[in-house]
């Protein structure tokens, strides 16, 4: 990546002028007599400049990127395709106005929605984010789990709780909109959210109010979301989720995914490595997923025919998925022998 077309010289001797100038009264005259707009017209000339130079190699970058992972992400799309029509062909088969199916859908539409996502990501060689963003499809894809093997009753509380998140997001809005120069939340939607959030505490008590407080105290005394990863056997995938999670928080942690590249510079350009992790996971859990929600299904189906074809579509989408991590691994294990070597 080429640097900017800057004279340094120059720069160094506005400062110096400056400096020896230096008065806190006269300093915005000082700066105002040499940023004048000429200068300020061929600054922004030099960052146009940049910019210019910086797409012509993004353009040049994505084009190789492509040739290297266009098959995969042919093949990711396809399974997004599969995956949302064979879900959208079985809901006239499925009583939608059950709470329960209600639910497995919408969390699949969400599932659908964050690995187009992903794959838009993926193709402008935004892994880090892209990892980052999987994130989110796996505590989907556990929760769908979770969702799937319980009864209507938990699929009613986990809905229920979004008015206390709603009550809760308003008292913090309440807080601070002043100082955010913002309206005042209107106090008949104020009113509202709270008769919503006290009918709730009175129906499952005052520890509705917590998080994940909507798993009941049959299924699980601790509610969080590893006891679910726990209760669904999906608790080893763990450690992809910690990983992943490093493009989410900005911790020191964070800084393990920069790195240098020839001139001490840190990486903040494309990077054509990387991207296997957050191809195969979501193709993974977006199948997995699939998978439950075309089970559950097919357990409330009577029509043997129906439960059939369902399972069938079960057995096209594992197909899909088969070899799809080793070949992702030996794309990424070309480039970097005969690019980083």
């Amino acid at each position: 990546m080429n640097i900017w077309n800057i004279s340094f010289e120059e720069l160094e001797k506005i400062i110096e002028k400056h400096l020896n100038n230096f008065n806190i009264s006269n300093s915005e005259n000082f700066f105002k007599e040499d940023l004048k707009w000429k200068k300020l017209a061929e600054i922004r000339e030099c960052l146009k400049n940049n910019n210019l130079l910086n797409l012509s190699e993004s353009k040049s970058f994505n084009k190789r990127l492509k040739i290297k992972w266009w098959e995969l992400f042919c093949r990711l799309e396809e399974i997004i395709d599969f995956s949302f029509f064979s879900i959208k062909e079985w809901q006239d088969h499925i009583d939608k106005s059950n709470i329960k199916n209600d639910v497995l859908i919408k969390l699949h539409a969400r599932l659908i929605l964050l690995s187009r996502e992903i794959l838009t990501l993926l193709q402008n060689w935004f892994w880090e984010w892209a990892n980052a963003r999987w994130r989110s499809l796996y505590e989907t894809s556990v929760i769908i789990k979770f969702i799937s093997d319980n009864n209507n009753d938990v699929s009613l509380r986990f809905t229920e709780h979004k008015s206390i998140y709603n009550y809760k997001e308003a008292e913090n809005y309440k807080k601070h909109y002043k100082r955010l120069r913002h309206k005042s939340y209107w106090s008949e939607n104020l009113k509202n959210l709270e008769v919503e959030k006290n009918t709730l505490l009175k129906k499952y008590w005052k520890s509705f109010l917590k998080d994940y407080w909507w798993i009941p105290d049959e299924i699980s005394k601790n509610k969080n979301f590893s006891q679910i990863e726990k209760l669904v056997d999906m608790f080893h995938f763990s450690p992809y989720f910690k990983l992943a999670s490093r493009g989410v928080h900005s911790g020191a942690k964070s800084f393990d995914n920069l790195w240098t590249i020839d001139d001490d510079m840190l990486l903040i350009w494309p990077s054509n490595i990387w991207l296997a992790d957050p191809l195969q996971n979501t193709s993974l859990f977006l199948l997995k997923s699939t998978i439950f929600i075309l089970t559950d299904f097919a357990k409330q189906n009577d029509d043997y025919s129906n439960k059939i074809i369902l399972l069938y579509l079960g057995k096209v989408i594992t197909a899909l998925e088969k070899n799809f991590w080793q070949q992702a691994l030996e794309v990424e294990s070309k480039i970097l022998k005969h690019e980083f070597n």
